[in-house]
């Protein structure tokens, strides 16, 4: 009886304890990321307790099946409901594969339970802002005053104030952020914007700078730097940008559009031409501002024939494009010999844009072309009759 007992002991030991080192197997094999073979060993353990579903449903996730890993992680909550960090997970996972109601029901009763915890009601926000709810804000606004370190709300908070055109806000939000996290890209190109919408170019070039000495060598962060130097005057670094954004983007319209432009205020009008007419042929349609730059540029040739016919191309895509209306009359008077001719387009430019309150300085300049050209007519039929 003593070894019948003895042996009934062994076997219940031997049962039990063998799941302690197949679990340590399986947490190892998850640690160098087999987690294949981590899921394989969680298998063979059984019963299957709250904490193993948790664990096969994060080996799953991080495998990239999150159709099982939310299967695990719905079994392992249907245990007990009471594990918050498994209920986020299986709210973020929810989130990641669309299912954003599903993840706004999870996150919103964890910030009802917990309403101190900060990512809770981050994520809250990021699920409502995903069904358009106007209440993500608010969310947004709860993470930042229990955690006024949270970069991805103030983001969140500063990207709002930028659409409502509060830029103080957004400055004062941006700043915030970068005491914390000085390194923070996607603040610095936010306040970078920022800078560029208040039109203080040089706060906004040393904003973009400073992101590419953080490695950021993006065509956003390049075609930022070259339209901020641009409107500096700047126009040498504003072509490096510019061409760096060719680099990396060889079909990117705008940057050959204004290194064209660029290249025209340089004198540089062949390398303008080859740009503009780069940026066209990309562009293909709803390009008056191109058709006139190129017509500028041929203007600057003394090519008067091409220059007029880009111009009248900027026309047909908009006929109220004011500059090309008067720089087409200017190309024209350069270039016919017949004197009514060239008065005609001066006249069609008065005729069309005498009550824009804009067009005034161009107007005085059409109206003395038109009287110059009057009397030079008048006195060259005097001459005839003479």
């Amino acid at each position: 009886m003593k070894n019948l007992f003895a042996f009934i002991l062994l076997l219940i030991f031997s049962k039990t304890g063998a799941q302690t080192p197949v679990f340590h197997v399986a947490d190892s094999l998850f640690a160098v990321g087999k987690y294949s073979e981590a899921v394989s060993t969680y298998r063979k353990i059984n019963p299957k307790t709250t904490k193993i579903h948790h664990k096969m449903a994060q080996a799953y996730r991080a495998q990239g099946n999150y159709g099982k890993a939310l299967e695990h992680y719905k079994l392992a909550l249907a245990e007990t409901k009471n594990l918050p960090t498994t209920v986020s997970e299986y709210g973020k996972l929810l989130y990641r594969t669309g299912k954003y109601k599903k993840a706004d029901s999870v996150f919103q009763q964890l910030a009802t339970h917990f309403p101190k915890n900060p990512d809770f009601q981050y994520q809250l926000g990021l699920a409502k802002e995903q069904l358009n709810d106007t209440i993500a804000i608010e969310a947004f606004r709860k993470t930042f005053s229990l955690n006024p370190s949270h970069q991805k709300a103030i983001y969140k908070l500063a990207v709002d104030h930028f659409r409502q055109e509060e830029y103080e806000k957004v400055e004062f939000l941006g700043k915030k952020a970068l005491e914390s996290y000085p390194e923070n890209a996607e603040i610095i190109g936010l306040l970078g914007q920022n800078a560029m919408t208040t039109r203080d170019y040089r706060l906004a070039a040393e904003r973009f700078e400073r992101l590419l000495s953080l490695g950021e060598h993006s065509e956003f962060v390049h075609e930022k730097l070259g339209l901020t130097y641009y409107h500096l005057g700047e126009l040498k670094k504003a072509l490096e940008h510019y061409q760096a954004v060719i680099d990396l983007d060889p079909q990117h319209v705008n940057a050959y559009y204004f290194s064209g432009k660029i290249h025209n205020l340089l004198g540089e009008t062949e390398k303008a031409e080859a740009r503009l007419k780069k940026a066209l042929f990309l562009k293909k349609l709803g390009l008056s501002g191109m058709y006139h730059a190129l017509g500028t540029t041929y203007k600057l040739q003394k090519n008067f024939g091409k220059s007029i016919d880009y111009y009248q191309l900027a026309l047909e895509e908009n006929e109220y494009n004011l500059h090309a209306q008067f720089d087409l009359a200017v190309a024209a008077d350069q270039y016919y010999k017949d004197l009514q001719t060239r008065l005609n387009y001066y006249k069609i430019f008065v005729r069309k844009f005498k009550d824009f309150p804009n067009a005034k300085p161009f107007l005085a300049v059409a109206e003395y072309r038109i009287n110059a050209l009057k009397k030079e007519k008048f006195m060259g039929k005097i001459k005839t009759k003479n």
